[in-house]
């Protein structure tokens, strides 16, 4: 809660700077506008809307976060990338057929 709160307090003051100035202090954005776009979400519906999907996307965040940690067993904490990344088995590379060729061919004049 106390992100999501820090997170619309810096959207206020970012979109602040833009619309009105730092001369100008007013608690909503719509009044005394020096500078906004005619048409779309006015400067106060915009920190709304960012806030609100701010909120939803930490929520959904740390519901995953609380899935993952109810799966596992006690003392191990599965990362997300190791939960969905396949188990593939890791093999030392063979060598190209043609070493053995050059290995076994003779010299050239000694024959």
């Amino acid at each position: 809660m106390l992100l999501v709160l820090a997170q619309t307090v810096a959207i206020w003051a970012e979109i602040r700077r833009y619309t009105t100035g730092v001369d100008v202090f007013v608690a909503n954005l719509d009044n005394s506008v020096e500078w906004w776009w005619h048409m779309g979400p006015r400067p106060m519906l915009t920190v709304v809307i960012t806030s609100l999907a701010f909120a939803a996307l930490l929520g959904a965040v740390l519901w995953q976060v609380h899935s993952l940690r109810r799966a596992a067993p006690l003392g191990v904490v599965p990362t997300a990338a190791a939960a969905s990344a396949p188990q593939v088995e890791v093999t030392a590379p063979r060598e190209p057929a043609f070493t053995d060729q050059i290995d076994r061919a003779e010299p050239a004049g000694e024959s």
